[in-house]
């Protein structure tokens, strides 16, 4: 005979336990629950993929509110993508950590971020150019994608690819089979003799794995977020137009000089290098309405190349930008100088810094239409780099 439950008065009946077959109204914390679970500032579901939705719905429309509030400030390229990384993200840098971020929001995070960055232009560089390093020609844009991929991948990686503990041990059950072969971490796991269906944060980080270190790659150490970044954006880098148009030039000098440059000289810089400046050869491309043809000189199409060295109008300027250069110890010709590739000279050499400030006057007069002087590279050279002259 197995033991007695014995019911106490008073307090049975407070716990629902006493006389429970004849009670019809049972206490209020039995019956409720709460539907959600708070954490970190996160609400939880019952549901990993209800929460995801929802979380994710939300922090998109918190985004696309920053960025509409912000469109219309005077920022160059650089500085919209440094707003991105500073403010504008903030909030999904710290979901992401959290929950993994599902395809369709993933899609639309990016949409309502390249709008933002390339807001009242008609022309963009290569995906490639957008997402490198400034270091390498490009924006240091964030993929947001892939960003947001590392940021969740690494506590799983580095929890699997780490020491016993409790989350290890977790872990094991869903990724040890799977990732036997190239984790090299499990590789004494015999195959499940049954197998449920793995939780979708789960399947979504074992793809993640494969990809990065499927293909006999060791995974670095210390693991880090930025270091997965940068592994699973490798392939997106490929070269720009102009780099594979001129492939004898020194790319890397001129990507690396463009960093000691003050913003606004700096973004007139990528657009040339990147055939981005808007001239009446590319709005002809656009619009075969407009006519190539420069409105200056009358006898070629207005390319960047022309409207920097080639305009016969231009020749008394150009002839004084050649002699400058050649005094300052630049190897080479002038169409190669005017791309920044001066020779072998420092980064902050002054013929880079005044090959920089040309391009952006010559572009700006352009777009104010009226014809650049000698005095006005000169007063420009003063304001932006004080202290620098134009000599050795």
């Amino acid at each position: 005979m197995g033991p007695m439950i014995t019911s106490v008065p008073g307090v049975s009946k407070a716990l629902g336990l006493g006389g429970w077959a004849q009670r019809s109204t049972w206490p209020v914390p039995w019956l409720t629950s709460d539907t959600t679970l708070t954490l970190l500032g996160i609400s939880f579901s019952h549901s990993i993929q209800e929460t995801t939705n929802r979380i994710w719905d939300a922090a998109l429309g918190h985004l696309q509110g920053i960025l509409r509030t912000n469109v219309g400030r005077c920022f160059s390229l650089h500085q919209r993508v440094h707003f991105l990384k500073t403010d504008a993200y903030s909030r999904i840098v710290f979901i992401g950590q959290v929950l993994p971020c599902p395809p369709s929001s993933a899609v639309k995070l990016h949409s309502a971020t390249t709008k933002f960055l390339w807001a009242g232009r008609l022309e963009r560089p290569p995906p490639g150019a957008i997402f490198r390093p400034t270091t390498a020609g490009g924006l240091a844009m964030l993929h947001t994608d892939l960003f947001l991929q590392a940021l969740f991948l690494r506590p799983i990686a580095a929890t699997v690819l780490g020491p016993d503990t409790c989350g290890r041990f977790l872990l094991r059950y869903w990724l040890a089979f799977p990732t036997r072969a190239f984790l090299h971490c499990f590789t004494d796991t015999p195959a499940p003799m049954s197998f449920f269906q793995r939780p979708a944060h789960i399947e979504t980080a074992l793809r993640s794995l494969k990809a990065l270190f499927g293909n006999g790659l060791s995974p670095p150490s210390p693991l880090t977020h930025r270091k997965i970044y940068s592994l699973l954006l490798t392939p997106e880098f490929v070269p720009g137009h102009m780099e594979r148009a001129q492939p004898l030039l020194d790319w890397e000098a001129i990507w690396r000089s463009a960093r000691f440059l003050p913003p606004p000289i700096r973004e007139s810089q990528f657009l040339f290098n990147h055939r981005l400046l808007f001239t009446r050869d590319r709005c002809h491309n656009i619009d075969p309405r407009v006519d190539p043809i420069c409105d200056r000189c009358h006898l070629e199409d207005e390319t960047a190349e022309h409207l920097m060295i080639g305009c016969p109008v231009r020749q008394e300027l150009t002839a004084w930008l050649q002699s400058t250069l050649q005094s300052l110890g630049c190897v080479g010709n002038l169409s190669s100088w005017i791309r920044g590739d001066v020779g072998q000279l420092p980064y902050r050499s002054p013929a880079r810094l005044l090959v920089a400030v040309f391009v952006d006057l010559s572009w700006r007069t352009r777009q104010r239409r009226r014809l650049l002087t000698i005095a006005e590279i000169q007063h420009k050279w003063k304001s932006s780099f004080p202290g620098q002259q134009f000599s050795h």
